[in-house]
């Protein structure tokens, strides 16, 4: 069972994406988090395979990577559309995803980032 973390400023986003991802037999939402402290809260909690990160909650980067690599959670942001994912994948984040992704596309991001 693939443990998933959503953590995104916007309620309608999280119940979207909670809903497309909680129809596949192998994952689970553990935590949605609104906030960014909210979501450093829940890696520790839950210790999930995956976080789904909305670039708006602007959090301290280097230290989300550093806490996330030590729990051995892989990371998927969700970007804005005048973002560069780039500048995301250099980081070290394992996934890019533009916020209007689809359903169908979201579930494959998540499962390629899992392998």
């Amino acid at each position: 069972m693939l443990k998933i973390i959503l953590a995104d400023n916007q309620a309608i986003f999280r119940a979207g994406a909670a809903k497309v991802l909680a129809v596949e037999d192998d994952f689970r939402i553990v935590a949605q988090c609104e906030t960014a402290e909210r979501m450093m809260v829940a890696i520790d909690s839950f210790r999930a395979a995956i976080l789904v990160f909305s670039s708006a909650l602007r959090p301290d980067m280097p230290k989300l990577i550093e806490q996330t690599k030590k729990l051995k959670t892989r990371l998927v942001a969700v970007i804005e559309s005048n973002e560069n994912a780039a500048q995301y994948l250099q980081m070290g984040i394992s996934g890019v995803v533009y916020r209007n992704i689809g359903g169908p596309a979201l579930v494959e991001c998540v499962r390629k980032v899992a392998r």
